[in-house]
């Protein structure tokens, strides 16, 4: 069995460890923007590749699946999902374990998520607001924010999955520090529409919803594929 993988993270590598000890004694295949020592390591003492190359490029994906005559696509990271690289890969007949570009809106668009849980009546929704720019944020959270209690403790997000960076939770709760923390707020939301700038496939920029305290759960699964419906495992249907 010929495996390829996607990514060069530690989330990769976990993968990638885990799919070389299969009594099936798999090839490793691997693309990454950046070479990780462990899973090079991996590749070769399987009798694989590894090739740096950019990983959000679905011809250049799938062109290599093909190139190495692999049985099947693993993805690691979230933006190859976004740029469609699940899509080209299985209209070449590959089965690929990821979403593909349509599903994937749920986890690029934080502001998408969040309207489809209030449309849906989706359980864990939040009162929230989007911006696509710093300074109709700030008109809107001056006029608005006296009005509406829980603009005064809130969550400052990029409205879209931006590697996990640029989250600040604001607690306005001590009136001689309001003044601190609404200047704290601008500064803020002034950063996350610079750090935004340089996604393009996305109106929203700011994410601004209301503040909420618990443990944060996040699972990953990764199922014996004797056990999966082939075409519900590629597809995640």
């Amino acid at each position: 069995m010929r495996i390829m993988g996607i990514g060069g993270g530690s989330r990769e590598h976990a993968l990638a460890e885990a799919i070389a000890r299969s009594a099936h004694e798999p090839k490793l295949f691997w693309v990454s923007e950046d070479r990780n020592f462990g899973i090079y390591r991996l590749v070769k003492r399987t009798g694989g590749e590894y090739v740096l190359a950019k990983v959000t490029d679905p011809l250049k994906v799938a062109s290599l699946a093909e190139q190495w005559g692999v049985d099947m696509v693993v993805i690691g990271p979230e933006e190859p999902n976004f740029h469609g690289v699940v899509d080209e890969v299985e209209q070449r007949g590959i089965p690929c374990i990821g979403a593909r570009k349509r599903l994937s809106i749920l986890e690029m668009s934080k502001a998408e998520m969040r309207r489809i849980q209030w449309r849906y009546g989706i359980s864990g929704k939040l009162l929230f607001k989007t911006y696509r720019s710093y300074m109709e944020a700030i008109k809107d959270l001056e006029e608005h924010s006296e009005l509406l209690s829980w603009l005064q403790n809130v969550a400052l997000k990029p409205a879209r999955q931006a590697g996990g960076k640029g989250v600040k939770v604001i607690e306005d709760a001590q009136i001689y520090l309001h003044n601190e923390k609404s200047r704290f707020k601008q500064r803020h939301m002034r950063w996350l529409e610079d750090y935004m700038s340089e996604y393009t496939d996305i109106e929203d920029k700011i994410l601004v919803e209301e503040k909420v305290w618990g443990p944060g759960i996040h699972p990953s699964v990764l199922r014996r594929w004797k056990n999966c419906d082939r075409h519900a495992a590629c597809t995640g249907q």
